[in-house]
């Protein structure tokens, strides 16, 4: 999985402070562990649209972050950086990387007493002091969620063998796609963003469409490559993107941490932050505005508003 932060059209909006807080919150937190294939590679993000190209250039100023941790690249330092030849100028950011996120999922399980297995009703729900619904794609099927508008989106990642005749690549690259630093031989292309089905199902010509778009990106990679393997799951997002975090509206003890996106990894600690601050009333790693955007009640909201 990799660590960097997504970057939104406004640096100011709730979902880049979501965002950038997240990866910060992530990278501390990834800092104080061991044996998790944490991998500080830096990640370099492609303008791969005139559009994105101009407001990544102007990211790092808007930020306000050091150099040292975001910094505007043009295509020749790309080339410079990566050996890998590019049309596209970008931004990089130096302490980004991968983890694995079995080993990470387990690491934050330590010390945790779990139970699997178990059948839990609605009726359930009012004997735990503090419940929170965390179940992924599963979360469709609770009557409980029913206002929520959840978007499944089915992706697929492509292993490629790093080609002989190619440079080691040092750093992730993400362009629309991504590709990952090779590691054991290895590089990681993704991913595709399906909704014509739920179902975790390997699709060859997924494969290629992730080469492809490599390709656009990074024409080095413009020749036969040899599949490794193959990966894919289910995303669960909203209609709206944004992850729903916090307190359900009408249910005094139950929250959500659901619909994190292809970008879970990097929000899923601010956002249990976030929970654990609400629960146990202490000050908020978020902004106020941040934390509303989050919540449920926007669905409920704009139902409402459909209605009148």
């Amino acid at each position: 999985a990799l660590i960097n932060p997504k970057l939104f059209a406004d640096p100011l909006s709730p979902q880049t402070q979501m965002s950038s807080t997240g990866y910060s919150s992530i990278l501390n937190q990834l800092a104080c562990f061991s044996d998790i294939d944490f991998r500080k590679t830096g990640s370099i993000y492609l303008g791969h649209t005139d559009q994105k190209a101009e407001r990544y250039q102007k990211f790092p100023n808007l930020l306000g972050w050091s150099k040292d941790h975001l910094r505007a690249v043009t295509s020749k330092d790309v080339q410079e950086m990566t050996g890998y030849q590019t049309p596209h100028d970008g931004v990089f950011y130096p302490d980004a990387g991968s983890v694995n996120p079995q080993k990470l999922v387990q690491k934050y399980l330590e010390g945790i007493n779990v139970k699997t297995g178990q059948t839990v009703t609605p009726n359930d729900l009012t004997d735990f002091d503090v419940v929170v619904i965390a179940n992924g794609a599963d979360a469709i099927h609770l009557d409980i969620l029913n206002d929520i508008s959840f978007d499944l989106i089915r992706g697929q990642v492509t292993y490629i063998k790093q080609p002989e005749n190619l440079t080691t690549l040092k750093h992730a690259i993400s362009y629309g796609g991504y590709i990952s630093a090779t590691h054991n031989g290895i590089l990681s292309v993704g991913a595709t963003f399906d909704r014509e089905t739920d179902q975790p199902i390997i699709k060859s010509d997924d494969n290629k469409k992730n080469i492809d778009l490599l390709a656009q990106a990074l024409p080095d990679f413009d020749h036969e490559l040899e599949v490794a393997d193959e990966w894919v799951g289910i995303r669960c997002s909203t209609s709206d993107y944004f992850p729903v975090i916090g307190k359900l509206p009408n249910h005094k003890n139950i929250y959500t941490h659901l619909a994190l996106g292809s970008a879970g990894t990097v929000t899923s600690l601010i956002g249990a932050e976030l929970i654990a601050s609400e629960i146990t009333n202490t000050p908020l790693p978020v902004n106020l505005d941040t934390k509303k955007a989050l919540l449920a009640q926007r669905f409920f909201d704009r139902k409402l508003k459909r209605a009148i």
